[in-house]
């Protein structure tokens, strides 16, 4: 539960929250108890989401138990999560591998922006490079990876490089077919230390003309092989409840 980093600036969603894992008879009893409380609507579910930010961060053997405990009490739908890129580095491709065997269908990553300084300072953990050798670890492993883009994130100081390293390093990704690239407005909330920050920074939030035209001018630099990633529009707004 909650977010094993939560140290991001624009983000509020796990304030107060602790980062913990269940252990495997927690976990099952959660199990247990999502199946008593879906009863027979179960049956029109697809896929299980293992919550919540960054699940995927949990060491790889602990990992693994949880994932084979699903199976058991779900049988064997695809298993999406998140994961932040950092993270991603510390596992394997032959650990990617046997997740996929488990039921590891798809990972959602928050790339936020290419551009290192700016990730600075947002205080996202890691950096660009870590994406790239994520993405390329679990695209080895077979497994689709969804990656979001903040747009708007930075401001006027960090649009430029924001566009350019962005687009250098989706570039350098092996995304294919059943692959997504999400652009999400930022919506900068009071109650995180972002808007604060960025004043204090003299940092001034584009416009939603400028807003789109960042959004356009890094689809319109994407080089993807024949058959690449979807390329859509993502609204955090409409995903929380």
């Amino acid at each position: 539960m909650g977010c094993s980093f939560n140290t991001c600036t624009f983000c509020n969603f796990y304030v107060g929250q602790r980062f913990r894992i269940k252990t495997p008879h927690q976990f099952r009893e959660h199990a247990r108890a999502v199946r008593a409380f879906m009863g027979d609507s179960l049956t029109m579910r697809r896929s299980i989401f293992l919550g919540e930010a960054n699940a995927l961060a949990i060491p790889f053997g602990r990992l693994a138990n949880l994932l084979a405990i699903a199976r058991e009490e779900f049988g064997a739908p695809p298993v999406y999560a998140f994961l932040d890129a950092f993270s991603g580095t510390k596992k394997s491709i032959d650990e990617y591998c046997q997740l996929a065997a488990l039921g590891l269908k798809r990972v959602s990553i928050g790339l936020e922006s290419g551009h290192d300084p700016l990730l600075d300072f947002v205080r996202k953990p890691g950096a660009a490079r870590d994406a790239v050798e994520t993405i390329s670890a679990l695209k080895a492993a077979g497994i689709a990876v969804s990656l979001i883009v903040l747009i708007g994130l930075g401001g006027d100081r960090y649009a430029e490089r924001h566009v350019s390293d962005t687009v250098a390093v989706l570039n350098a990704m092996p995304l294919g077919k059943g692959d997504i690239v999400y652009f999400s407005d930022l919506v900068e909330h009071e109650s995180t230390p972002y808007p604060a920050l960025a004043r204090v920074a003299d940092i001034r939030p584009l416009t939603a003309d400028e807003t789109n035209r960042q959004r356009q001018a890094i689809r319109l630099r994407l080089r993807f092989r024949r058959g690449g990633p979807i390329v859509s529009k993502y609204d955090i707004r409409e995903f929380v409840y």
